[in-house]
């Protein structure tokens, strides 16, 4: 129910405060030059349902019966608002094991942006979104202390023996989960489909969402294909065949899992351009090289997924700072040459249980170093 003082907003006055509502989401979502960002907010949302949204918790998950008592609606009322915005990916929503059913405001990018892949891509807003990313937004994801994505070695025989930890063994970690659905790459489509970028050739049905985000996808959004577990097994070890980076939720719970370049990954080029304070989060791993060990064919440079290895005049490689660890220098190296070691433990932060806590550690980051009230 709209309050006396946001009945006198106007529409532009309400997208302008959902748009800063959302930018002290996470690593945000920022205003740019030419207003730019206001293209998705507008394409997705109505004015009324931007209200309701920034009525919301912040950083919970509630039910009906706690949107039916704010807004002042029916129960049944509430509960038809929140499934309309639930299938059309403007929040997210999931169901207990006792069937209650939970819903949680979503961030700009792996939200709203994320959630509204496939059909719903189109000329009218994606250019916005990417002038809005080009201003700034990208940069800010690099500035929250830890990435909403990390990457995971593409296998353990790539890590010394004994440095790899249990959530990070991404092949044996698929088997916990219960469901697994495959969709299209956000990134490549928008880019490739959408602005006419052709940054690459890579298959853009790459991603995997697990348990409770396979649900989402395959239930609510409709969005993407059911698959099992030995069907994304070979999807990911066909990917790591190709030569992309393996990237989970920051977070244990392994929600979403991409498969990665710097060719057409948005995450990646925001990596290497904005390598900010979360960079060194951005994987557990760094790579031991051992010069001794190396015959100088240039095989790593070409194979990594950051562009991060450069060839010195001496013919020695040299690993940049934008390396992610995932290991695909590795795997074409010459046996003993280079290998995945773990970081020191006290530059590392903690893993969350699932992704929506890594949000809000990336928001008290952001609003304990003052960039946002």
């Amino acid at each position: 129910m709209t309050t006396v003082s946001e009945a006198a907003m106007t529409d532009e006055e309400i997208y302008r405060a959902f748009q800063e509502y959302l930018d002290k989401f996470g690593f945000g979502y920022c205003a740019v030059e030419g207003g730019h960002e206001m293209a998705m907010l507008k394409e997705f949302y109505t004015p009324q349902e931007a209200l309701w949204c920034m009525d919301m918790p912040r950083n919970e998950f509630f039910d009906a019966q706690w949107f039916a008592d704010k807004e002042g609606m029916a129960l049944a009322e509430a509960e038809d608002v929140l499934h309309d915005m639930a299938v059309r990916g403007n929040i997210y929503r999931e169901r207990t094991a006792d069937g209650t059913m939970l819903y949680h405001m979503e961030p700009a990018a792996h939200g709203i942006y994320e959630f509204h892949a496939g059909d719903a891509m189109n000329a009218d807003w994606i250019p916005g979104l990417y002038g809005t990313m080009a201003g700034g937004m990208l940069q800010q994801v690099y500035d929250a202390g830890i990435p909403f994505y990390r990457c995971v070695p593409a296998d353990k025989s790539l890590v010394r023996e004994g440095d790899l930890e249990a959530d990070d063994d991404l092949f044996e970690m698929l088997k916990k989960h219960r469901r697994f659905c495959i969709s299209p790459c956000a990134c490549i489509q928008s880019s490739r489909e959408i602005m006419g970028i052709e940054n690459c050739e890579h298959e853009r049905n790459v991603c995997v969402q697990t348990d409770e985000m396979a649900d989402y996808y395959l239930d609510d959004l409709k969005l993407g294909r059911e698959a099992t577990l030995e069907e994304v097994g070979a999807l990911l070890k066909e990917n790591v065949r190709k030569g992309l980076a393996m990237q989970t939720t920051y977070a244990k719970k392994n929600e979403i899992i991409c498969s990665c370049k710097v060719c057409h990954c948005g995450i990646l080029q925001a990596a290497k351009m904005f390598p900010g304070d979360a960079m060194n989060n951005i994987s557990r791993y760094e790579i031991a090289f051992d010069p001794e060990k190396c015959i100088h064919d240039g095989g790593c440079a070409t194979r990594c997924t950051m562009g991060a290895i450069t060839i010195g005049e001496d013919g020695v490689p040299v690993t940049g700072a934008s390396c992610i660890g995932c290991g695909q220098c590795v795997i074409v190296c010459t046996p003993g040459a280079r290998i995945l070691v773990h970081k020191d433990p006290e530059g590392l932060e903690d893993l969350p249980e699932v992704v929506w806590d890594a949000y809000t550690i990336m928001e008290d980051n952001r609003r304990a170093r003052g960039m946002i009230a």
